[in-house]
């Protein structure tokens, strides 16, 4: 049985785009641009914020301008898009995993940093336990050897 797991870096993003995606299917115009102003705000200071954000009747939102293109696609960068890019209702998120990937790093390091100091502080303890237990009666046994010899 293999073991599978997955992490969800922030699911708001893509819900919230089929959410604008929806209400500017079937909601008013003054309402879509309200709530597709609020998505951007309310993403844009995250710890995965927005940088490339294109939708129907409002256009295309940078952090700054080509910021996007400068991200690695593998790890810095995760996309979202609803329907075909040229389509009327084409809807595309492009968001951030740089401070994600940071925080990550570092408690990486800090993981390896507590394994060391878990793995030396038994060795030390392993050690005084070996040379109390065995040590310490072999010495005890050479001695009383050279004594009756």
């Amino acid at each position: 049985m293999e073991i599978v797991t997955w992490v969800s870096y922030n699911t708001s993003l893509e819900i919230g785009l089929q959410h604008l995606n929806k209400l500017h299917k079937s909601g008013t115009p003054q309402g879509y641009i309200k709530s597709v102003e609020h998505y951007i705000e309310f993403h844009s200071d995250i710890f995965t914020p927005i940088v490339y954000h294109e939708v129907p009747d409002y256009g295309v939102w940078e952090k700054e301008p080509d910021y996007y293109l400068k991200l690695r696609e593998s790890d810095e960068k995760e996309t979202f898009e609803i329907g075909l890019e040229g389509d009327p209702d084409y809807f595309k998120v492009i968001y951030s995993k740089f401070k994600w990937n940071q925080a990550e790093s570092i408690m990486n390091i800090a993981r390896t940093l507590l394994v060391c100091v878990c793995l030396g502080g038994g060795s030390i303890v392993f050690q005084k336990d070996a040379e109390t237990i065995v040590l310490t009666p072999l010495e005890t046994m050479i001695d009383s050897v050279k004594v009756y010899t």
